[in-house]
């Protein structure tokens, strides 16, 4: 599927481009998808690590008068 967006771009910007260019352009769709697609993945990824064992957050939910009581919000 993912392949089938860089043909549809391929296809739509390719005429605009001259020949010379074409390679430029299809190294600028793959940085595209690299920068949209699997940058995201390494970024969530370090993310989540750092919420997962950071107890910055976990002492002020459990410190929150909402949190201890049981009581929503």
């Amino acid at each position: 599927m993912a392949r089938a967006a860089e043909a549809a771009l391929f296809a739509i910007l390719g005429p605009a481009v001259p020949s010379v260019q074409q390679s430029a352009l299809v190294a600028a769709i793959a940085l595209y998808r690299y920068a949209t697609w699997l940058l995201p993945i390494p970024l969530g990824a370090a993310t989540y690590l750092y919420w997962r064992f950071s107890a910055r957050w976990k002492a002020t939910a459990a410190g929150s008068p909402a949190v201890a009581s049981g009581l929503p919000g």
